[in-house]
């Protein structure tokens, strides 16, 4: 049985990772949640960026597990605070997963260099194979 996980930020893109997961077969998905923390501090609960809405965040974390529950896949929900790209890549190297699916908001080549993306820093540095999602 694959070992997936689905990097979720309640975007529109990551909905679509999401339904991904429900695509792929047989599989144990964990729906992972990263509450961005602000630059420079330590990985705690009180660093979290004060302006980031967690609580909504947590409540569409666990509505993402269980759409993909409601579709008959083995699902949970995982929230962790720190960068989300990091956060990402060494969750799914520590937790054995078999394939990493992110979404992709297809931002213009500008805009990635200038603001970065998650999605790309997660497909360029995971040793775990990655699924982009459009």
């Amino acid at each position: 049985m694959l070992k997936i996980l689905v990097a979720y930020d309640g975007s529109a893109e990551a909905k679509r990772a999401v339904e991904w997961g429900s695509r792929l077969g047989e599989a144990r998905v964990t729906v992972l949640g990263v509450a961005p923390t602000l630059g420079g501090s330590e990985v705690i609960a009180d660093s979290v960026d004060p302006t980031f809405e967690l609580d909504t965040f947590k409540g569409e974390l666990r509505e993402a597990a269980q759409q993909l529950q409601a579709a008959g896949v083995a699902a949970q929900a995982v929230e962790k605070a720190g960068n989300p790209a990091a956060t990402i890549i060494e969750t799914a190297e520590s937790g054995g997963y078999d394939l990493v699916v992110v979404g992709v908001r297809g931002r213009h080549a500008i805009a990635r260099f200038l603001f970065g993306s998650t999605a790309d820093r997660v497909a360029r540095h995971a040793t775990t194979p990655v699924l982009v999602v459009r």
